[in-house]
């Protein structure tokens, strides 16, 4: 970047950038009490409330839960150790607990009742067998992670036995363990500085001439030269050397320097002391101390800061332990990828507005209170005064600059505007036209259109021309509205200019008609019209508006389409000030709280910065990539737009954790979840290095469209069908490798494939059987119905031809020959008729199974008729149909009335004596029931019993007989029940008096039936 090389860079900034945190932060606890890293960059703190790591962007704390076997031994931790092995053990109140990075848990390893104390603190070293020491209250005890033992290790007796410790006292701690060498370890307790040789298992003691008492003395580090440095509470630190046995003291000064509660490694000749209030870096070659500044940035950057307790160093970054609201700060050194340059300007020239003019490396300094300007040279490091005649140095206001190339461009002041010769620094005033209002003109910054004519937002009155010929301005255009014009901008796609005012929105101006639309912008329906700080463009018809305490607006000029940006969409504060699109199209704004940037929907927020938030004033731009801003009283602050957006961190996204229903789970747990194990809860992280910007993170699941999800919250997913699951986590803020995540719900067991596979075969072969079933019962029913149906045709033909039998039709025609021979011509002409009409029903009846019971009463009419006109007359008939018998509505199969009609006359009424009285036959149709009719033929003559005894048996009728099987075979065809009653009646003497017969027909609701 050409600005970083052009300017001196100010030197007073801090060497760290620090970021402090606390449990409003994730962190799960208040205060700690160790630290260390591990291998995969992640750092552990131990606290009263478990552990927590940290990932370089968010905090994930581990905690004992009673039901998970799995969970860390207690909350209580005392020291967090990295073995040679890389793994993390803590030490908890009641024992060791292993970090199993492949399943994110725990392996449990409790102590004995009584081996451990429960005194706070208590360090954790390994020897060359890979036993664990472990410090605490009155022992040094061991734990062999190949027995999975505890035991003593034989400090306390050794000590007692050698007369260093004379009574069981309260302070016979050993607090401090480090390892020297491959086979010695080191062990402070109260009493002093000790060593073990962890082969051997022997002791020795190494008295500070300097000091009894080893309270609160801390073993920090052991340097390249095996000197062991130990930390104090109140007496600074000291060197032992185990080379000579010599020991030596080292006094930091007065006061809060005498207390160093940790010593860590910071450079080949430097160490990191940590004192109660500073930071110090202490120098042995030249035995020199030095505070190490670092300025706080983000959120908490104002929070007050306790003391310092621990540090671990590590890839360039401190990490530290402290007392009060912030438990946890790491120092970075800063990426420089926002500048400020120091300015030699004049004494008492103060720095209130700066533009770039976009040649070489030249800046115009805006002094308001002498309306002076300097022309600043970045390579000299020198400026000059801009000059007119007889006003001298009094140049005016510093307003805005507009470069129009060829190393000139136009300078606006307050009041007056000039061309301005870059190279050699001469103004030329430009004239102006006469001015209307009784104040004088109030010029801000020029705009160019589409032919290259430029032109001036005035103040009050609105759009001026410069008019070229006549090398003066002019007024263009003004809405005649009250107030002031807060900016201009000429949108190049739709040709027309975008003019801001005060309260009142913003006008489109057609610069051809000079029409206008007004747009008041009322983002907020109790505010009004909205007041637009800064209008600009990206050439493309995109406009951008920066609305004063609304945020900014994204306008798609052709279109007229709207977007609005606001903090909930990551804007550092609703009250934006100004901005600059770079070449790339993105827009760069400053605000009350800082820099930011909108690219392609997003914004991304530099206010974390320590010199990000100092953003706030009107942006230029060199030309060349580079954007400044001026910062009072003499500083210019720059940055590339291009670096900064590049300048964030890939990151590696990874699982954190999984619950199921509220409890961890194992990742392979995923591969075999039942159908009730349907609610899971997720949670990621994303390890980073030198980023403190948290990711823009965004999920897919089963490659549905990706939603945002910010990694500091959990991703659930309740209530899931059975089915395979994926789940993809980016970073939509960059392009870098997307996490993948598989698992699968199981069916229930009625909705497994295997089951309904097996049910499908089972119900195909029920099928198949009741389809076979079904068709030999159809063959079956076929082949009855066909036997049926040649039984019915043969009764048929054997009812016709009884029915119809030679003696009916020669008695027929006799009858007819005996009328004719006794002159009754007329009744031989109408039995002749009637004969003819009743063996043409007879048969048209007989070519079907069933008929209408009214065909079958119209054929039996004319039957009785002809007998009673055949036998002069010798009985009397009546046919009589109930009320409410439509007899077109019952079926009846052909002639079944007839047997039984000429069994009453041949065998009952004509064998009775003409001295009995009038002989009757009557047919009756009658209701029976809900769903059935009562024939009833009812004759007064001889009876059955008579008639059997008489001469004239062998005329009898075989229809009865054949009618009663044709009724029965239609029964079955028709599911008509059929009943049949004869009735012998008998007088008050007991003697025959008729015959009765009853044909009773029961059918289904279905009156076709």
């Amino acid at each position: 970047m050409s600005f970083l090389i052009l300017g001196e860079v100010l030197r007073s900034q801090s060497l760290y950038e620090a970021r402090g945190f606390s449990a409003n932060d994730g962190m799960c606890a208040e205060s700690f009490n160790s630290i260390t890293g591990d291998d995969k960059g992640f750092l552990w703190m131990t606290s009263e409330n478990g552990i927590v790591r940290y990932d370089g962007n968010a905090f994930f704390c581990f905690h004992h839960d009673d039901s998970d076997p799995n969970s860390l031994l207690a909350n209580k931790c005392d020291y967090v150790y990295r073995d040679v092995r890389g793994r993390i053990w803590v030490k908890t109140l009641y024992g060791l607990s292993l970090y199993d990075e492949a399943n994110n848990h725990f392996f449990n390893y409790p102590a004995p009742p009584g081996i451990l104390s429960g005194l706070a603190g208590g360090k954790i070293t390994e020897d060359h067998r890979g036993r664990l020491w472990l410090g605490g209250y009155g022992e040094v005890i061991i734990f062999d992670p190949v027995t999975l033992k505890y035991e003593k290790s034989g400090w306390f007796q050794f000590a007692k036995e050698t007369g260093i410790i004379q009574n069981d006292i309260r302070n016979n701690a050993v607090l401090e363990v480090m390892r020297k060498n491959e086979h010695e370890l080191y062990l402070l307790s109260v009493f002093g500085l000790f060593s073990v040789n962890t082969q051997t298992g022997k002791f020795l003691y190494h008295p500070n001439p300097y000091t009894e008492d080893s309270w609160a003395f801390y073993l920090c580090t052991i340097d390249k030269e095996g000197l062991l440095w130990i930390g104090t509470y109140d007496q600074c630190f000291y060197l032992y050397n185990p080379g000579t046995g010599q020991w030596q003291h080292k006094n930091c000064g007065n006061g809060n320097l005498q207390i160093v509660t940790d010593i860590v490694p910071l450079g080949k000749d430097s160490l990191l002391l940590l004192s109660e209030k500073k930071l110090v870096v202490f120098r042995p070659s030249l035995s020199t101390f030095s505070n190490l500044d670092f300025e706080m940035s983000g959120s908490n950057s104002g929070a007050k800061l306790g003391h310092f307790w621990k540090a671990h160093v590590a890839n360039g970054k401190i990490n530290l332990l402290m007392s009060g609201s912030l438990p946890f700060l790491q120092l970075r050194k800063p990426r420089h990828q926002i500048s400020e340059t120091k300015l030699k300007l004049p004494n008492g020239f103060s720095n209130n507005v700066a533009h770039h003019t976009g040649m070489d490396e030249k800046v115009l300094i805006g002094d308001w209170e002498r309306q002076e300007i300097l022309l600043y040279d970045f390579k000299t490091r020198s400026y000059q005064y801009l000059i007119l005649p007889k006003k001298g140095t009094k140049t005016g206001v510093l307003q805005s600059f507009f470069n129009i190339g060829a190393n000139k461009g136009i300078l606006v002041t307050s009041d007056q505007i000039f061309s301005l010769n870059i190279k050699d620094g001469i103004l030329t005033p430009i004239l102006c036209a006469s001015y209307q209002n009784a104040a004088k003109a109030e010029f801000r910054n020029v705009v160019k259109d589409e032919k290259g004519t430029l032109y001036v937002r005035e103040r009050s009155t609105g759009i001026w021309k410069l008019n070229a010929t006549a090398s003066r301005i002019e007024p263009f255009f003004s809405p005649n509205t009250r107030g002031n014009f807060s900016d201009l901008y000429f949108e190049p796609v739709t040709r027309k200019f975008w003019l801001s005012q005060e309260r009142n929105g913003v006008f489109i101006v057609d610069p051809v008609g000079l029409g206008s639309k007004h747009y008041p912008l009322k983002v907020d329906a109790m505010a009004g019209a909205s007041t637009i700080n800064s209008i600009v463009g990206n050439g493309r018809g995109k406009v951008f508006l920066a609305l004063l305490d609304h945020g900014l607006m994204e306008v798609d000029a052709p279109a007229m389409l709207v977007k609005r940006y606001t903090q909930l969409q990551g804007l550092p504060s609703d009250n934006v000030s100004f901005g600059l699109v770079d070449e790339s199209g993105n827009y760069w704004g400053t605000s009350q709280m800082g820099l930011y940037c909108l690219q392609n929907g997003k914004i991304s927020n530099y206010a974390y910065h320590s010199l990000g938030k100092n953003f706030f004033h009107r942006l230029s731009s060199n030309g060349k990539g580079s954007f400044f801003q001026n910062l009072h009283p003499s500083s210019l602050l720059s940055f590339s737009p291009k670096t900064l957006l590049s300048s964030g961190e890939d990151g590696e996204l990874y699982l954190a954790e999984i619950r199921l229903f509220g409890r961890p789970i194992l990742k392979e747990e995923l591969l075999h979840l039942s159908p009730t194990q349907n609610s899971l809860s997720f949670r990621f992280g994303c390890q980073l290095d030198n980023d403190w910007r948290s990711p823009e993170c965004e999920y897919s699941l089963n490659q549905s469209i990706w939603q945002p999800f910010k990694l500091k919250d959990e991703l659930n997913l309740f209530n899931l069908s059975p089915g395979d699951y994926r789940i993809q986590i980016r970073r939509s803020d960059r392009d870098v490798k997307t996490l993948d995540l598989f698992f699968s719900i199981a069916s229930p067991w009625y909705m497994m494939k295997s089951l309904w596979f097996l049910l499908a075969i089972v119900l195909i072969i029920l099928v198949y059987i009741l389809y076979t079933y079904r068709i030999n019962m159809i063959r079956e029913q076929e082949e009855v119905k066909s036997k049926m149906a040649q039984q019915l045709s043969q009764m048929e033909m054997a009812a016709l031809r009884a029915q119809m039998n030679p003696h009916f039709i020669f008695n027929c025609l006799n009858s007819i020959n005996r009328f004719i021979l006794t002159n009754e011509a007329d009744l031989a002409s109408d039995y002749l008729t009637q004969f003819s009409r009743l063996i043409r029903i007879v048969l048209d009846n007989s070519r079907e199974e069933i008929i209408p019971l009214e065909n079958e009463l119209s054929a039996l009419k004319l039957y009785l008729a002809m007998e009673a006109m055949r036998f002069h007359n010798r009985f009397n008939w009546a046919i009589d149909v109930g009320d409410g018998i439509d007899t077109n509505a019952w079926y009846i199969a052909p002639m079944t009335m007839q047997p039984y009609v000429e069994n009453a006359i041949w065998h009952g009424l004509l064998p009775l004596e003409n001295s009995k009285g009038i002989k009757k036959l009557v047919i009756t149709i009658r209701a029976f029931g809900s769903h059935g009719i009562l024939i009833s033929i009812d004759d007064n003559g001889v009876g059955r019993k008579t008639d059997e005894n008489g001469k004239d048996n062998t005329r009898k009728s075989h229809g009865m007989a054949l009618t009663a099987e044709r009724m029965a075979l239609i029964s079955r065809l028709t599911n008509v029940k059929t009943e049949i009653e004869i009735i012998d009646k008998l007088d008050s003497e007991g003697q025959a008096a008729g015959t009765t017969i009853n044909i009773v027909l029961n059918k289904d609701e279905d009156p076709l039936t």
